[in-house]
């Protein structure tokens, strides 16, 4: 019984090398969008299109808004307001549906 189960084990660790790789030299990756300021989340629309949200970049502190990160030690971290969402049509194209504003 035991020699079965690693005589199966094998095969299939066989059978997965072989064909795996043809698999993956198969995948080609193409870049839809670049030059996007920290993308967090994304979802897709009926018609394929993309929408991103971007965190942007920290401020720089002259504003005030800086807290010490507990987590980074008491480094501080900025606020910004460069935060953004993104429309990424099929084509590649990109369109700024809303960007943060300073108040």
């Amino acid at each position: 019984m035991k020699f079965k189960s690693i005589a199966l084990a094998l095969f299939t660790v066989s059978i997965a090398s072989i064909f795996g790789t043809t698999a993956a030299q198969a995948a080609s990756l193409s870049v839809l969008a670049d030059g996007l300021d920290n993308p967090r989340n994304f979802d897709f629309d009926s018609e394929g299109n993309i929408y991103l949200t971007t965190s942007g970049r920290g401020g720089d502190g002259t504003d005030g808004r800086c807290v010490p990160s507990p987590s980074s030690q008491f480094i501080p971290l900025c606020a910004g307001s460069t935060g953004s969402l993104l429309k990424i049509g099929t084509d590649g194209s990109k369109k700024q549906l809303f960007q943060t504003l300073r108040p």
